[in-house]
């Protein structure tokens, strides 16, 4: 049997929606629900005054209720796929939290690479693959622990945020190609 494996790319539009306006200190992109914890991140953010996090995906009520009168909180719902970009690129710094659990923590983080895409600083909770993926392209990130979510913007503000990566690498079209899924179709019709 044939195969190959294709690891998780990026979009172009991460690549050319680089801001230099910045309307957020943060902005965090995916479910902003109880089961993802983001409930306790937020609590945990409020307690400082950390400045602005955009928070953009489908939202819990009960979390949307708790805090739609921050005024540090701006909540975008979920937006059409193609307005991310946009959005996410007013921010400084872009927070990803992944569960240090299985498969998670050995999974490609799309978030973190279309962060890094938009030149934003990556604050991410620490996991296996987070660690490999430094590593591997040189980069250093702030790190979480996942049982507080404690994020002090003057700690964050002193950290030097490094990223040697060279980010085309990972668009669809190069992810594709270093696959050899097309070679492989092409093989299958002659």
């Amino acid at each position: 049997m044939r195969y190959c494996f294709r690891d998780m790319g990026i979009h172009r539009k991460f690549l050319q929606a680089r801001n230099s306006t910045k309307e957020y200190d943060f902005v965090y992109i995916g479910s902003i629900s109880k089961e993802r914890k983001i409930d306790r991140l937020l609590a945990k953010f409020t307690m400082r005054n950390n400045g602005k996090l955009c928070l953009i995906g489908e939202v819990e009520d009960d979390i949307y209720k708790a805090y739609k009168n921050n005024a540090d909180i701006i909540f975008t719902g979920k937006v059409p796929y193609s307005e991310v970009p946009e959005i996410a690129s007013k921010a400084v710094y872009g927070i990803n939290y992944v569960p240090n659990k299985y498969p998670y923590n050995i999974q490609t983080s799309t978030k973190l690479l279309e962060y890094l895409a938009l030149g934003l600083k990556v604050i991410t909770t620490d996991y296996k693959w987070v660690r490999k993926f430094e590593e591997k392209y040189g980069c250093s990130f702030y790190k979480l622990d996942e049982r507080n979510f404690d994020i002090d913007i003057n700690e964050v503000n002193k950290y030097e945020f490094i990223s040697k990566l060279n980010i085309e690498d990972f668009l669809w079209d190069n992810v594709i190609e270093k696959s050899g899924i097309i070679r492989e179709l092409q093989a299958l019709i002659r």
